[in-house]
């Protein structure tokens, strides 16, 4: 019992230091974001997007799913597991760097794969980093791993802003990345310091299980990088590369709240799922609690987001203006669906349900690629935040026939209902505020504010309880204490 009890407080307390990391990463984001607009324009974007999407990419491929591996083994990580594992790591980093060397050699590709070719020495640093990042994770210091996070995006975000403002381009992107990796692995070794022996790796049973293990788990995460890679091989050589970077940053920008949220679920939801996956009354009441905030949490980020982004890009950054209506529509299907999908995902991690939700990324991916061509070709580059709103609207009654099935007796239609009326209300508000006031930065910041608000004001009228709880705690709790 005091085990539990012990167990609980130190999963709400590291979901109180990830909360506050995730409060500052996603403001550093969000601002550095916005002003590297200025320096950079959609092209740059959009060939970086490639290089990402390849990085992101080879990095799972490297990391084999051995870190969540080790995490979800109830025994404690040892130094000949982690040798074993990090020497196979590096094998398949070496492969694929190679290729990509032999590939610039030859001539293919050489702008992109040379940036690649830098960019690529992120994945061993990143390797090192990880198995300091896995002890952390399983220990459930959340609290050190935020101070890492929050220290690695003021890395990024400062340099890239720097080196863009001095006009170096993608190049911007790519230095930066290297100095974030190579000093979050300082900071982070400061914390825990693994002695590796090092040799040449053998294809274990206990690799094996990893590795399965590992393509279970980020199934979904790879079939998303296959999903997202129709934005520039569909739209790229149809509308041109500045079209994908436009997409890029309103997607981006369009789910910016979702991931802040999400994060901060998938760090602090897996682990501690994975420790009740016996009793089905906690898997429900927490499961309930986790969605019903997360719903009205990301209502209260998309307020100001929807009231300032427009007015900031006509204003400032008219190159973007072709953003603001893919950035809409793509909200529409995030406010309706989105915190029910990033609330479940973790929680099915955490009881070992990964190859349900592997299937699931398996139909999305194959819906983008079938429905892109023709959206993108009828409707332009709206087609593509219209194929998002698809494929939630496609994905949601299996997805609750799949949350009803695994989530014994839960019940989400007051989680889903109240919150949206209440935001519906508040908006239709605002808007008709806007309509009868002159356009003007700091009075759209006030109606900001005075919409989130009355969305809580409106909420508290249909459950008190609820935003009584939310006030009481003040920070984003995701389990009940």
């Amino acid at each position: 019992m005091n085990s539990s009890k012990s167990l609980n407080k130190k999963i709400i307390s590291g979901t109180i230091f990830y909360a506050i990391r995730q409060v500052l990463v996603t403001l550093i984001q969000l601002i550095s974001s916005i002003l590297i607009l200025k320096w950079l324009d959609p092209v740059s974007f959009g060939n970086y997007s490639i290089i990402a999407l390849v990085l992101g990419l080879s990095q799972l491929i490297a990391d084999g799913g051995f870190g969540v591996y080790l995490i979800q083994q109830q025994s404690e990580i040892i130094k000949e597991d982690l040798s074993e594992i990090v020497s196979f790591q590096f094998l398949i980093y070496l492969i694929i760097h190679i290729t990509l060397l032999c590939l610039y050699s030859f001539g293919y590709y050489s702008e992109i794969l040379l940036y690649l070719l830098f960019t690529f020495f992120v994945i061993p640093i990143t390797i090192l980093r990880a198995s300091n990042y896995v002890w952390l994770e399983k220990k459930l210091e959340f609290d050190k791993i935020a101070i890492v996070e929050v220290f690695e995006t003021v890395i990024y975000s400062v340099f890239t802003l720097i080196l863009a403002y001095k006009g170096l381009g993608i190049w911007s992107f790519v230095i930066a990345a290297l100095l974030k990796s190579i000093f979050g692995y300082i900071l982070i070794k400061s914390y825990k310091s693994w002695n590796y022996d090092f040799k040449f790796p053998k294809y274990n049973n206990k690799i094996k299980k990893a590795i399965q293990f590992g393509i279970s788990y980020h199934t979904p995460t790879l079939i998303n990088y296959l999903r997202v890679a129709a934005n520039p091989i569909i739209i790229g050589p149809i509308l041109g590369m500045a079209a994908v970077g436009i997409a890029d940053r309103a997607i981006f920008f369009a789910w910016l709240p979702l991931y802040f949220i999400g994060t901060i679920q998938q760090k602090v939801l897996f682990p501690y799922f994975s420790s009740i996956q016996s009793s089905n009354e906690k898997i429900k009441s927490n499961f309930e609690f986790i969605y019903y905030f997360s719903s009205i949490l990301d209502k209260i980020f998309y307020i100001p987001l929807i009231i300032l982004a427009p007015l900031i890009i006509n204003q400032f950054y008219p190159v973007w203006k072709d953003a603001i209506p893919l950035f809409y529509i793509a909200i529409i299907g995030n406010i309706l669906f989105g915190s029910l999908s990033f609330s479940t995902f973790p929680v099915l991690n955490g009881l070992g349900k990964t190859k349900i939700i592997a299937i699931s990324s398996v139909i999305s991916v194959l819906v983008t690629w079938l429905l892109i061509y023709p959206l993108i070709h009828y409707f332009g580059i709206l087609g593509y935040s219209i194929l998002g709103l698809l494929i939630w609207i496609i994905g949601l009654i299996p997805g609750l026939y799949l949350i009803k099935k695994h989530i014994y007796n839960v019940t989400l239609l007051k989680q889903f209902l109240n919150p949206l009326i209440a935001f519906t209300i508040s908006m239709l508000f605002i808007f008709f505020l806007i309509k009868i006031t002159t356009i003007s930065i700091p009075l759209y910041i006030f109606l900001s504010l005075l919409g989130i608000a009355s969305y809580l004001l409106i909420l508290y009228f249909i459950d008190k309880k609820v935003v009584k709880d939310l006030y009481n705690k003040l920070i984003f709790p995701f389990l009940k204490k």
